[in-house]
């Protein structure tokens, strides 16, 4: 659609900062020339008050994405290691999972694709670092 080409013309359009019939003059020989026809200034702005109801409620129900704001939780000093998939990695991961038990309050992910799975980990469990290098 002809709004779409220009990033911060909707946006414009849903603050009300633009004159639509202004915009109508200035796109119709675009949508003449799309169209293959004449139309008139008024179907353009018709067409304009449209497009601005269906983005109005788009936006709306963008808005209301999130009842609450989500919690966001931010990591520093982690470390991540990565595998090759094999078939001993599920039984090397039990182990090492063993091993982390009796340490409290550590942070701790599995990420496994096709082809390789990721360890992210803090990295101030030293014993979880020199256990990784032992079973892995």
């Amino acid at each position: 659609m002809i709004i779409k080409r220009s990033p911060f013309l909707e946006e414009a359009l849903i603050q009300g900062i633009i004159n639509i019939s202004a915009l109508a003059r200035q796109i119709q020989p675009d949508v003449e020339r799309e169209l293959r026809k004449e139309v008139t200034e008024g179907a353009v702005v018709m067409a304009l008050n449209r497009f601005l109801i269906r983005v109005q409620k788009r936006a709306k129900q963008q808005g209301k994405l999130f009842s609450t704001p989500p919690d966001l939780m931010v990591r520093s000093n982690l470390f991540e290691v990565t595998f090759s998939n094999s078939k001993e990695l599920i039984k090397k991961r039990k182990e090492f999972l063993e091993q982390l038990s009796p340490i409290q309050n550590y942070f701790i992910t599995f990420t496994q694709g096709i082809y390789e799975t990721m360890i992210l980990e803090d990295e101030d469990i030293d014993r979880a670092f020199f256990i990784i290098k032992r079973l892995f």
